[in-house]
């Protein structure tokens, strides 16, 4: 029953019209601009009304993006539609095939304010040589929403666009708000017959529709846009007069007159869309108080100017009239603002009855011979007819025409410029106000100009102002003699002063030789656009100068001369430069003092010992080669594992950028180059000489005092022990036992030898920290050992590099995130395994962990990816033998941490030099076809 409702009232509605013969607009090849005339369009006004539509401020600012706003506004529309029964698409083809359509002997259909949806339907066909045309279809009118449905001959909808002026500026297809709306269509040769229905919910409800070349538009329209611009800027320019005029003569007249045409000047943007501009997508809700606004502060100003130019209290019965007319706007302001009711219509008929109200009075006062009112009467005509003929086209009574969209501008405008023609008399005592006001002006000129001579000579700034002619004025402050060195400153210029001898290049002067004379005596627009080129800092004879460029603007915004302040702040960058390198070395010492004293030595002569190969490899191999790269890379490699695991930040980032140095010579990115080499080698023993500078010097630490400490202890220890073996001859086992074990730990304590179990201790210290940066909780780990294992410094320091890129490699590759664990079914807290076992004079230690296991699968891919091994006989070990390959890596994203593909193949080699080796074992593979590894180290320990 419900979609019966709209079929009827098209039939009904059909009955009381009859067929028509409607024009097929054709396009050819030579189309630049076509209007639509009479004939063009048929119209089909619906039988039901659509409200204005009321939306919640609250909810409708509450929306976050444009488009959920654009999407609220367009729901509500069909909403509506759908509430009152509107005819669909379907419903109109029915109704344009029935003949039911009327119609249209207007160019322009207008049907005032009728708050109902229009049908509107256009017939195109293109009927040039190419296959398709672009073009693009103009509409302009009140055009709350409008939709443009395209069917071809058959009745096949092609295409569907939308919009409205109460939607966001940024979903219009065109986001100009000066122009309503440019939809742009493409036109096949092929297709014959387009039909275009149009449906427009406005009030009032017209339609302009023209159609234009592809990019037509936008040309024609550029002297619209010029001829806009000087005419706002024409009226901000009578306002600003007048209210200067105001600010002279404390007339209240003047500024009544000024509040009238400010608000006429915001009801004008709103008629011509250009509000839209500064609430881009919040019209819908702003639109009703700015109408309400303009429209009655404009009628409440221009009361009260009426009141006062003509003198009305001379003319008590006319003052009441008057005065009741403003208290009716006030009121009809706040019902409007308090209601939802559509102000367009109550505030359009109050308009004309108060313009027509006025129109008797000042005829009236113009036949008893007053002057003031004939000056208003004829400039009051101007406007009151062009609103009049607006407002009757707008509520339809008379046929809309283009000429009638800028009638009420040019009223506007002209009644403002008769008016302030009109107050000709009264200018006349202005301007003798205005010769006392400039005759004090001069005196306070004068007065300041001998007070800034005298702030010039004892500001302790240098401060110079530069003329036109590109040279520096005369007046410049005492002090910037005493900054440049220079006593002959005024009528030079200050490139050939002092500019020429700073740090900046001849391309620098020719940039601000060009700013300064594309500034002077032009738009201050240009300096603000090219003062980016001006520098602020330069350094001029040993000394630091900060230079500050402002531009002096006349009324007329050009810029006049330009004002230059110089300072000199040489001891402010030297102040600054000594904090930054005191904070540095805090921050250093911070890193020396949390290493315990022995262990920051041993580190620094490691990292000296390594340094001393790294330079020797360096020096003896000017061409380079893999083998030799290879050795330098494995030192620095090396030495930054150690530098993260103490936590010395500079030297692990100085580290990091050497080898990245050495990977892209390896990678062929750059080739060899032992100059860049021997620098990158220099910079990070900078920062190791720096460290060890600032424990001895700065701190006072002694690698000698903390030998010669050691020492005395182990000659206590040796005496102790040579006492303990006299008394253990009387056969006492215990004694004995213990004797046995101070002999054994005795290689330890002297430094010559460390335990392998304590190593790995330190290692494990590590874990916190390394968790942390990764963003996981801190993994348990497990230590067996089977005995009590030394080792030589020399091993120890490779030992511990391998252990420490092994447990990396676990908390970064294997060890799962807390949240991944917990859904495999594993504890939050990761698991690392080391086990330490001896036989027959080789030691091995054996790494695993309880991570996600390595996907074969993806590391098989991998590996045949880059080809290292081909054939089909190869063995799972063989496939993981290349994690120790150089540059192999099967993580896809490098960190701090790892996953550079080199850290492998460095303590392989690493522990090749002493002796040892490294392999990976495959321990199992679990349900997700995953395989666990382990790694394992074998040494000699005799």
């Amino acid at each position: 029953m419900k979609h019966l409702i709209p079929i009827v009232c098209l039939i009904l509605w059909g009955k009381s019209t009859s067929s028509f013969a409607q024009t097929l607009i054709k396009i050819d090849d030579s189309l630049h601009h076509y209007e639509a005339q009479a004939g063009d369009l048929a119209y089909f006004v619906s039988p039901h009304q659509v409200k204005p539509m009321a939306v919640d401020t609250g909810e409708f600012f509450a929306l976050e993006t444009t488009e959920r706003k654009f999407q609220f506004l367009r729901d509500r529309y069909d909403q509506q539609y759908l509430k009152t029964g509107q005819p669909t698409l379907t419903d109109i083809i029915s109704a344009e095939n029935d003949g039911k359509f009327t119609l249209s002997d207007e160019a322009i259909p207008n049907f005032g304010v009728i708050g109902t949806p229009v049908w509107y339907h256009a017939r195109l066909q293109y009927t040039g040589n190419a296959e398709k045309k672009l073009v693009e279809l103009y509409f302009e009118g009140f055009l709350h929403d409008i939709t443009i449905y395209v069917l071809d001959s058959s009745r096949t909808l092609l295409k569907t666009m939308r919009s409205g002026t109460v939607y966001p500026l940024s979903t219009r297809p065109n986001p100009d708000p000066s122009i309503e709306f440019v939809f742009p269509l493409e036109i096949r040769s092929d297709q014959g017959e387009v039909s275009i229905f149009i449906r427009n919910n406005g009030s009032p409800n017209s339609l302009n529709f023209q159609i234009f070349r592809n990019g037509e538009f936008r040309a024609q329209k550029n002297v619209y846009y010029l001829l806009y611009a000087v005419y706002f800027g024409s009226f901000i320019a009578l306002i600003l007069y007048n209210f200067c005029i105001f600010l002279i003569s404390k007339e209240l007249t003047y500024l009544y007159y000024v509040g009238y045409m400010m608000f006429a000047f915001l009801f004008l943007l709103f008629k011509n869309h250009l509000w839209v501009a500064l609430f881009p997508d919040d019209n819908i809700v702003l639109w009703k108080p700015i109408f309400n606004i303009s429209i009655c502060f404009c009628l409440v100003f221009g009361l009260l100017f009426f009141r006062n130019f003509l003198r009305l209290s001379s003319f008590p019965r006319t003052d009441r009239f008057v005065k009741f007319c403003l208290i009716l706007v006030a009121t009809v302001f706040l019902y409007l603002e308090g209601s939802g009711s559509d102000p367009v219509f109550v505030l359009t008929f109050l308009s004309l009855s108060i313009y027509i109200c006025q129109l008797i009075i000042a005829t009236y006062l113009a036949s008893q011979k007053r002057k003031e009112a004939i000056f208003y009467l004829i400039a009051f005509s101007a406007i009151l007819i062009a609103t009049i003929l607006f407002a009757l086209s707008a509520l339809g009574i008379i046929t809309k025409h283009p000429a009638l969209l800028l009638a009420v501008e040019i009223g506007a405008f002209l009644e403002g410029f008769l008016l302030s023609l009109s107050m000709g008399e009264k200018l006349r005592i202005v301007n003798i106000s205005l010769e006392r006001y400039i005759g004090t002006v001069e005196e306070l000129v004068e007065s300041k100009t001998r007070h800034i001579d005298s702030v010039m000579r004892h500001i302790n700034h240098g401060i110079f102002t530069v003329l036109p002619d590109g040279t520096i004025e005369d007046h410049y402050s005492k002090h910037l003699e005493s900054v440049l060195g220079h006593s002959d400153i005024g009528g030079r210029e200050p490139i050939e002063l002092f500019l020429k001898e700073t740090n900046l290049s001849s391309d620098e002067l020719a940039k601000i030789d060009s700013v300064l004379r594309s500034s002077l005596n032009e738009l201050s627009m240009n300096f603000a656009i090219n003062s980016s080129h001006l520098p602020t800092e330069v350094v001029y004879r040993n000394k630091i100068l900060e230079l500050n460029w402002q531009s002096i603007e006349n009324q007329e915004s050009i810029t006049e001369k330009i004002l230059v302040v110089v300072r000199d702040i040489t001891g402010l960058r030297e102040l600054e430069h000594e904090t930054l390198l005191h904070k540095e070395e805090m921050e250093r010492i911070e890193e020396i003092l949390s290493i315990p004293q022995p262990v920051f030595f041993e580190f620094i002569d490691y990292c000296f010992e390594l340094q001393k190969q790294t330079l020797r490899l360096i020096k003896n191999n000017p061409k380079g080669g893999h083998d030799v790269l290879k050795a330098i890379f494995i030192n620095y490699h090396s030495l930054k594992a150690f530098a993260r695991s103490h936590q010395l930040k500079l030297l692990t980032d100085q580290i990091h950028q050497a080898e990245q140095i050495c990977k892209d010579v390896t990678k062929s990115i750059n080739s060899w180059n032992q100059e860049n080499m021997l620098t990158s080698y220099q910079k990070v023993q900078e920062i190791i000489e720096r460290y060890r500078y600032l424990s001895e010097e700065r701190l006072g630490l002694s690698r000698r005092n903390s030998l010669q400490d050691k020492g005395q202890a182990l000659e206590k220890i040796h005496l102790l022990i040579k006492t303990l073996e006299e008394k253990s001859n009387f056969g006492d086992p215990q004694l004995n036992l213990l004797v046995r074990e101070l002999q054994h730990e005795l290689p330890e304590v002297s430094g010559s030898n460390k335990a392998i179990t304590k190593i790995i201790n330190e290692v494990a210290e590590q874990i916190p920290s390394i968790s942390a940066e990764l963003g996981k909780a801190p993994s348990e780990i497990v230590i067996d050992s089977s005995g009590h294992i030394l080792i030589g410094n020399k091993e120890a320091q490779v030992l511990k590099g391998a252990l420490l890129h092994l447990l990396r490699n676990s908390l970064d590759h294997g060890i799962e995130p807390d949240e991944t664990r917990l859904l495999a079914g594993k504890s939050r807290i990761g698991k690392i395994h080391i086990r330490v076992s001896k036989d027959q004079g080789i030691t091995m230690i054996r790494f695993e962990d309880d991570g996600q296991g390595l996907d074969l699968a993806s590391f098989q891919a991998r590996v045949d990816e880059l080809g290292l091994i081909t054939g089909s006989q190869r063995s799972e070990q063989d496939i993981l033998n290349l994690l120790f390959h150089p540059g192999f890596t099967t993580k896809e994203t490098v960190s701090s941490i790892s996953g550079q593909g080199m850290g492998l193949a460095a303590i392989k080699s690493a522990l090749q030099d002493i002796g040892a080796s490294i392999s990976v074992e495959l321990q199992k593979q679990d349900k997700t076809a995953k395989i666990h590894l382990a790694f394992v180290i074998q040494l000699r320990t005799d």
